[in-house]
């Protein structure tokens, strides 16, 4: 393991101590390994630093910590990233509080081309955990090869995980405590899975933290800044949710929201980002589609599969018509064609058989499913 590393490690077992204060010893002593030669540093003895409080920081304990951490993630295949690395997430770099070191257990990478985070109440309602399957659905339908970001808690967040794995797509769980245990313990089946299918359990703590209230609002943070976008799916007025949401909007993260009605209580934070205009709002994939600028990739590559010089004149007629109208009905295509019925449906199976059109009920065709 390299030595620096080791350093970057034990930086985090300080309890108590903030990572600003860590940062000013380091920067007094000249260098990380300047700073763990000390073996204790008193702070009153430093009189540039007597803007902090009392205390005496013990690197020699640190050092063992961190050296029990090496060996834990060592013996359990859990990978550790330093902020330092090419494999560190790039999106949660930009952010002003990233963590110094990750622990990940599976070897997804963590810059993929599109990354979203989907959260909401623990108390997922029957219209958010379907939200959170069709959109995801939605989203693999037309190619989008996203990673999907949650906490791995009960409600909103096990649902996307779930709707990610039923869907062929990659998800990454960041969880609030080291990974030498799993909160809820309920989830650990779907964690595996997770992990088996491509993707990660997440934590910036060490074995030494437990699932306590204020880690996860720590967490809370990784979800946002490893998204490129938030997607609150149900949240009452307060909670975890509504704090990625503030967390994303800082980091300068597109946040997205699911409108519900006025008397239900977990859509009733959605609905105030909304009308604050601290989200978009958003209904299906095709909304995150047009917030985000993700193209729909299997409309592109059917496109490109068929291209327009590929149809005779009259079948061109047709395409361009549909295409720019959108879903369209057969007698409005034969008036603007001027074109009988028997001869147009010749055309338009023609064009269905080249996957150009669609046959939609009521008979009518559009370009798009």
């Amino acid at each position: 393991m390299d030595e620096e590393l080791r350093y970057k490690i034990a930086t985090t077992m300080f309890k108590g101590v903030s990572p600003m204060l860590i940062n000013s010893l380091v920067e007094h002593t000249g260098s990380l390994e300047s700073f763990f030669r000390g073996k204790k540093l008193d702070l009153n003895k430093i009189s540039s630093l007597n803007e902090f409080r009392p205390c005496v920081i013990d690197t020699e304990d640190a050092l063992m910590k961190a050296d029990k951490e090496i060996d834990f993630c060592l013996r359990n295949d859990i990978r550790i990233i330093s902020s330092d690395e090419p494999t560190y997430p790039y999106r949660l770099k930009q952010c002003p509080d990233a963590p110094q070191i990750l622990y990940c257990k599976g070897d997804i990478s963590f810059n993929n081309e599109k990354v979203l985070a989907m959260v909401g109440t623990r108390r997922a309602t029957l219209y958010g955990r379907n939200a959170c399957n069709d959109i995801v659905k939605g989203l693999k339908e037309k190619g989008h090869d996203v990673v999907i970001v949650s906490g791995l808690a009960y409600g909103i967040d096990v649902a996307s995980h779930k709707a990610a794995l039923d869907n062929d797509l990659r998800t990454i769980g960041v969880v609030a405590h080291g990974l030498n245990q799993l909160y809820p313990a309920a989830h650990k089946n779907i964690a595996r899975r997770m992990v088996e299918e491509g993707g990660a359990v997440l934590s910036d703590f060490s074995t030494l933290a437990f699932a306590e209230p204020r880690n996860f609002l720590k967490r809370n943070r990784i979800v946002a800044g490893l998204s490129d976008a938030v997607v609150v799916v149900e949240s009452a007025h307060k909670g975890g949710s509504m704090i990625t949401a503030s967390l994303a909007n800082d980091y300068d993260r597109d946040v997205l929201a699911l409108p519900g009605k006025s008397s239900d209580k977990y859509s009733s934070g959605c609905n105030l980002l909304i009308k604050e205009q601290r989200a978009s709002l958003i209904e299906n994939a095709e909304d995150i589609e047009y917030f985000l600028g993700w193209e729909s990739i299997k409309e592109e590559n059917r496109q490109l599969d068929i291209p327009l010089f590929d149809m005779n004149a009259e079948e061109k007629l047709v395409y361009e018509y549909i295409d720019k109208i959108g879903k369209t009905m057969i007698n409005d295509i034969s008036l603007y064609t001027n074109m009988s019925i028997s001869k147009l449906s010749g055309i338009l199976l023609s064009l269905e058989l080249k996957n150009m059109l669609y046959s939609l009920p009521g008979n009518m065709y559009s370009t798009a499913p």
